[in-house]
């Protein structure tokens, strides 16, 4: 530049050590008895296994029951003790 200065360069890119290509293994578990066996798996695996684990969006878990709503009409007449108004 004309400045004098010299360019900076990122430590990032400095320091980088450079790539290796590995082989990979893509393993899906999708019920408790197959996590089991991947666990089983990997326990027996070479230590410097790498291993990515990523919940399902697609769970199919029961859907939560809807809390009782009291009509609040009722809830007033109970709450004033009218019992002409609750026969209404």
């Amino acid at each position: 530049s004309s400045s004098g200065e010299e360019p900076r360069t990122s430590p990032i890119v400095a320091d980088a050590t450079p790539m290796v290509s590995m082989e990979a293994k893509m393993l899906v578990a999708t019920s408790h008895e197959h996590c089991q066996e991947l666990k089983d798996m990997l326990n027996k695996a070479d230590p410097s296994t790498m291993v990515v684990v990523m919940a399902s969006g697609n769970q199919t878990s029961a859907p939560k029951p809807r809390s009782p709503v009291m009509d609040p009409r009722l809830l007033a007449a109970a709450c004033s003790g009218s019992w002409e108004k609750l026969q209404s």
